[in-house]
This record gives C-alpha cells, sequence and structure tokens, in this order.
C-alpha cells in the first residue's frame, strides 16, 4: 500500500467540487481507519471541517487541502527523522524550542541590524529576513506601499476620532513623519524617482513631496482606486470603482481616459500598475458578478487589451520578473513575461493567510519593491454569532466559527435567518472568482438548533422575513445573475422565482403591510439604485431611488412611513432616511460616513455602523413628522459598514437592548504588517 493518498487516480464526487462528505469518506482517501483520522484532526491539524449544527460525526473535507496537509506533514516527519530518528518525544520538544529560540534572536537581531543600518539589495543568495511593523501609537492601518528602491515606506493610518492621514517612513528608521495636508489621504503610489507620492483625498488626485510640504491637487477622482507613475511624467488612475483608467500629467491638468469599462459584464477598472517600459500597465477589471474579475495587461494609446488570468486581486510586477497577487488568502508570485504579456512556470506562495481589505474592491494588503515585500495576515476570515448588550457584554450564541453573514430576526424574534458561507471555494462572497456557494439556515433563538433552509449548490443569500414571519424572500445565482425566490418557512413548500432579469437583485427589505419588497441592483449608468417590487398583481418593479450615485442597503421603518438606506452623493457612503415611498424629503443621519441602518422594533432608534466601525445610535423622535434627535456611540462593533458584499452585519432586539452580531473572529485592524527584506529567496527553496 502506498503511503501517500492518490488524489490523482480519485475520482471528484457529484459536486464537482472534490469534497468528502464523512469520517469513513476522509478515510478512505488517506487509507486509514476513522480512529486514525480523527486522532490527527485533533492532534494533527489534519483539516476537518464541520457543518453548522457541529455535530461531531457532520463533517467533511476538501482533497486538495488534504493533499496539502499530507505533504507537509510527510515532509515534516522526514525532516525530523533526518535531524535524529532517536529523539524521544519529551528531548525533541526541547531541542525544537532551543532551535527555535536561537532562530528568533539570530532573525530578530539580523532584523534590527538591516533596519538600522540599510535595505539595499542584499548579496545573492542571502536568505530573507522577517520582523513586524506595527502602526502609530493610536492608530490603525490604511494602505501601504514601498518606494522603488525598498528604503521609504508611505502609509495611511487613522485614528478612531480623526481622517486618514498619510505618513512616511524610512525603514531603517522607528519614527515615521506625517505629511501635512493629507487628511482623508487613501491608496498612495510612489513616482519612479522615489521623492513624490500620488495619493487620492477630498474627491481628487494629488500629490506631494516625501519631504512635506502643501499637497498639489491634479485633478478630480470621486472616489479613487490607485494609481500609476511612469517615468514620463504621465499617472494612470481609476477615478472611481465604476470607471475605466484615466490618465493626467504628473503636472496636474485635464485627465484623459485610458480604458473603456465593458458593460455589463464589468463593474469598473481598478489598481492600475506600470510595466518597466512605462507604456504597458497591468489592471483589475472588477465585475458585480464573482465569475467577471479578470486582470488585463494594455498600453498607453492603445485600445487594446490582453487578459492575463481571471483574477481577483491588485498585481504587481517587479524587476526580479515575478508578478505578485493574491488567490484563496494566498500571496502568489509568479514569473511574467513582459514581451509576450504571458505568465510563465508554476505559481509558487509566498505567505498565507493575506488580508484583502473589506469594502476595498479586491485590494490585497501587500507591497513589494526589488528586495523588500510587505504584507498583513489574518488567522481567519471566520465569523461568530455573539449577542452584545449595550454595555458591549458578550455571548455567544453559536460557538463554531463560521463564514456567517447577514443575521436576520423574524418578526417575532423566535428564529434567525442566516447566510452559511462554504469557506471553499470562497471565503467571502464577491473576495474570490471561483463560483460562490452558500445556503440559509434557521437557528432557533432560544436553543441555537439549526435547521438547513436552502439546498441549491450555487449562492443563496440576502434573507428577508415577510412580516408575518411565514415565508422568507432570499437571492440566488443558480440560474446565473441574482434572481430573487420566496419559500415558505414550514412545510416542504417549493422555492418560487419572484423576479427573474439579467441584471443581479439583492433583497433589501419588506414593508410591514407586505405589500412591497426592496431590492437592490446595479446598472453601469446609474450603478447601485433600490427598487420597488410590488408583491400582488403582476409584479412590475419601480424605482425606488435610482440617481448616478450608489444606493443600498435598505431599511423600511417598523410603522412603514420611512426608509433608511446608504448612498455616497456627497463623496463618501453615509445613512440617509427619506419618507417611503420618497416625496422630496431627505435627512442625512450619520455625518463622518456610515452604512447598515437598522431600526428598534418601535421606530425610535435607528442604529448604524460608522466608518470608525463604531455602533451608533440616533434617537427618533415620536410624532407626524421624522425627527432625529441625539446621536449616541453604544460600542466598537469591530465591524466595517461594509464587509464584503454583506447587506447587514447585525440585527436588533425588539426593545433595542441587545444586538446579534456577525463578529469577526480576528480585528484585521490589529494586525501588523511583515517585512521579508530579500524576499526573492523565498523562490530558491
Amino acid at each position: 500500500m502506498s503511503d501517500v493518498p492518490e488524489a490523482s487516480v480519485h475520482s471528484e464526487d457529484s459536486s464537482g467540487n472534490g469534497r468528502l462528505d464523512s469520517w469513513k469518506e476522509i478515510g478512505a482517501y488517506l487509507k486509514r481507519d476513522v480512529t486514525t483520522v480523527r486522532r490527527w484532526e485533533k492532534r494533527e491539524g489534519l483539516p476537518v471541517h464541520r457543518h453548522l449544527h457541529d455535530r461531531r460525526d457532520s463533517v467533511y473535507a476538501y482533497r486538495n487541502e488534504i493533499d496539502e496537509w499530507w505533504q507537509k506533514r510527510r515532509n515534516h516527519v522526514a525532516e525530523k527523522t533526518s535531524n535524529d530518528a532517536t529523539i524521544s518525544g519529551n528531548g525533541r520538544e526541547r531541542i525544537a524550542w532551543s532551535v527555535a529560540a536561537v532562530l528568533l534572536i539570530a532573525a530578530l537581531a539580523s532584523a534590527a541590524t538591516l533596519a538600522v543600518k540599510s535595505f539595499s539589495a542584499a548579496a545573492p543568495g542571502a536568505a530573507e529576513v522577517r520582523f513586524s511593523i506595527q502602526p502609530p501609537d493610536g492608530t490603525t492601518f490604511g494602505t501601504v506601499t514601498l518606494s522603488p528602491d525598498g528604503r521609504l515606506l508611505a502609509f495611511t493610518a487613522s485614528t478612531r476620532d480623526g481622517p486618514s492621514r498619510l505618513y512616511v517612513r524610512p525603514l531603517r528608521s522607528l519614527t515615521p513623519q506625517t505629511l501635512p495636508g493629507t487628511e482623508g489621504a487613501a491608496f498612495p503610489f510612489w513616482a519612479p524617482d522615489g521623492q513624490s507620492i500620488g495619493f487620492f483625498a477630498r474627491g481628487s488626485l494629488q500629490r506631494i513631496s516625501v519631504s512635506g510640504g502643501t499637497p498639489r491637487i491634479l485633478c478630480d477622482a470621486p472616489d479613487g482606486r490607485g494609481g500609476a507613475w511612469n517615468a514620463e511624467g504621465i499617472i494612470i488612475f481609476s477615478p472611481s470603482r465604476e470607471s475605466g483608467l484615466s490618465k493626467v500629467l504628473a503636472s496636474g491638468g485635464t485627465a484623459a481616459p485610458v480604458t473603456t469599462v465593458d458593460h455589463p459584464a464589468e463593474r469598473g477598472h481598478v489598481w492600475p500598475h506600470f510595466l518597466p517600459d512605462g507604456r504597458h500597465f497591468l489592471y483589475l477589471a472588477d465585475s458585480a458578478d464573482v465569475e467577471h474579475h479578470h486582470l488585463f495587461a494594455s498600453a498607453l494609446g492603445s485600445h487594446e487589451r490582453k487578459e492575463i488570468m481571471p483574477l481577483a486581486s491588485n498585481a504587481t510586477y517587479t524587476r526580479d520578473g515575478y508578478m505578485l497577487f493574491a488567490r484563496d488568502r494566498r500571496l502568489i508570485a509568479q514569473r511574467f513575461d513582459t514581451t509576450r504579456l504571458e505568465l510563465t512556470g508554476d505559481p509558487v506562495p509566498i505567505a498565507d493567510q493575506v488580508r484583502q481589505a473589506v469594502g476595498q474592491d479586491h485590494m490585497t494588503d501587500f507591497a513589494v519593491s526589488t528586495n523588500v515585500l510587505m504584507y498583513r495576515s489574518l488567522r481567519t476570515a471566520a465569523t461568530e454569532l455573539v449577542w452584545r448588550d449595550r454595555a458591549d457584554r458578550r455571548s455567544a450564541f453559536v460557538n463554531t466559527p463560521a463564514e456567517y453573514s447577514e443575521p436576520t430576526l423574524s418578526p417575532d424574534q423566535t428564529r434567525i435567518a442566516i447566510d452559511v458561507f462554504d469557506p471553499r471555494p470562497s471565503p467571502l462572497f464577491g473576495f474570490n472568482l471561483a463560483r460562490v456557494t452558500s445556503d440559509i439556515w434557521i437557528l432557533d433563538a432560544s436553543s441555537g438548533r439549526a435547521a438547513r433552509f436552502t439546498f441549491d449548490p450555487g449562492a443563496d443569500f440576502d434573507p428577508v422575513w415577510s412580516p408575518s414571519g411565514d415565508r422568507i424572500v432570499f437571492s440566488s445565482n443558480r440560474r446565473g445573475p441574482l434572481d430573487l425566490y420566496q419559500k415558505r418557512v414550514s412545510g416542504d413548500a417549493s422555492e418560487e422565482l419572484l423576479l427573474e432579469s439579467a441584471l443581479s437583485k439583492h433583497a433589501q427589505s419588506w414593508s410591514p403591510d407586505g405589500r412591497v419588497l426592496v431590492y437592490a441592483t446595479f446598472e453601469p449608468a446609474t450603478k447601485t439604485d433600490l427598487w420597488m417590487l410590488p408583491m400582488t398583481g403582476d409584479r412590475t418593479p419601480v424605482p425606488l431611488l435610482r440617481t448616478a450615485f450608489n444606493e443600498e442597503q435598505a431599511s423600511i421603518s417598523p410603522d412603514g412611513r420611512w426608509f433608511a438606506y446608504t448612498a455616497d452623493d456627497s463623496g463618501r457612503d453615509e445613512v440617509y432616511v427619506q419618507p417611503f415611498p420618497p416625496s422630496g424629503a431627505k435627512w442625512q443621519i450619520s455625518t463622518g460616513g456610515g452604512g447598515d441602518a437598522r431600526w428598534r422594533a418601535d421606530g425610535r432608534e435607528l442604529f448604524y455602523i460608522a466608518d470608525d466601525r463604531r455602533l451608533m445610535a440616533v434617537a427618533i423622535k415620536a410624532g407626524a413628522a421624522f425627527e432625529p434627535g441625539a446621536t449616541t456611540p453604544v460600542f466598537d462593533s469591530g465591524m466595517p459598514p461594509h464587509w464584503g458584499e454583506a447587506r447587514n452585519h447585525y440585527d436588533v432586539s425588539r426593545d433595542g437592548k441587545r444586538f446579534l452580531f456577525m463578529t469577526p473572529v480576528d480585528d484585521d485592524r490589529s494586525a501588523p504588517f511583515t517585512v521579508v527584506v530579500n524576499w526573492p529567496h523565498i523562490m530558491s527553496r
């Protein structure tokens, strides 16, 4: 019997995703008995997943993960055997810890020496050195970028109550310098000479010298999504997530279009990056549909483009000849031929669990120069279901972390509908390019007992309860674009297709009288809009809000007279309230950015999540007119107003005293950046 699982000769299961659906199947795949594989899971980290109801025997695993684990285990065993096959268990642990301590001290000493002396290119063949960088005291990191020579780091960071600012720090120094006048800065990028930095702030593209001075506005950029600067003084940039790329002189002037978005398959072009000739460039074509994210190469002065690969990440080319990008939470390096504009060789993982910033259109947290690499990792993107009171005292509702999303309480608050996303192939909806697998589950609010509600192999999510609590409307991509379905909660009722069209639709809110369902959809000309679907008659949709801006996250008030929503007509996402249906009146609820508004059951409070992630409570005065009162912070939710494609991150108890949150297991704000000096050495292993 072979000691290695023969993955290549096992046929895929009927779902086509390489899944093993029981301990018996896992044992058979590994050619071991069930007792052995259970022991391996407990003691050696065999990657086994459990379903939401968490019965001990209800497990599943993926063949590709099992193969990877087996190879690592095999290498580890071989390494230990070659070192000393006779070392006892306790002796092995002591020696391992001693070696680890020596290596750690040596690495820290080397890192300190490098940080103090120089970050110039290391000698050929020199091993990489790793260390961490924390943000300035009292701030959290935004995005980072390395100067072309790898000696300087530019980054954005923000305090809890203040805007982000741009900082510059030599990697050999421990003290960053704040660049004045850069309030609201986002997505910095370097000039090729390393003397200036481009960035976005207050609806414009700007530049500033690394030595300080006054920033110079170059042109308008309402919601910039990355830029690149070539040696001829041309900057290409993404003015907004829904636009094509534009170009402007580094001295400023009128911007001109460079690329054209291929509607309706694409939503916009983001994260441009110049190749070494300063003419060709890479960019990500973003899409409202997860299957249509692609990396392209094009050139200044040309309308032609070449698809490089399906991808949902920014990509960077280094002068060592590698392209770096993220896939399945791994940072990958692969050879790239800049003449043929083709990837060559095999992709090589160089970092695991890299963070992809939520709400930032697939931008992954890494920066690279010729010799220095920086990236930020998270242990997991899973969330927990947690009840939190107004003093932020917490009690876990479901103990097992998973990819939960959109917790929604039934009208009588005895049940909870929630999305549960399969951790493979996509950790969060919208982040990876493979088709997403998710289902809606219904949980008993008292016991936590769970029952699966949808069973289609596609993505079912966005649950909305009917006012009577007997039905749920949801979105599903089982036929391609997201369509709207409804299904009765009790019995063996079939799913009814409510609305089918070429545009994807996200269920949002159901009016208390049961007559209207509000949903969101994206159109290139008007971006994300809110529509009303009559639940009786011929069900012909009519617009609720359809402007040149984005409107989403709609929530109808309990009395059906108002609706809260998120819109970006001010230049950033804010929470607003209008009469339902609109009559011309409008109230801005948030003032420093926000989203994800939810009503208390009596309509006397409106909650939302601010840009600084605090849950905010707005008093609503009783009366015929809408009159918002004082706004009070409740607690730090740990969630940004937009998390992936989630419609809502929490729901509110009837009395407004408790909140059911999908709470991240890891707070992405606390993660430092890892710096790797001489990172190309990884490729020679």
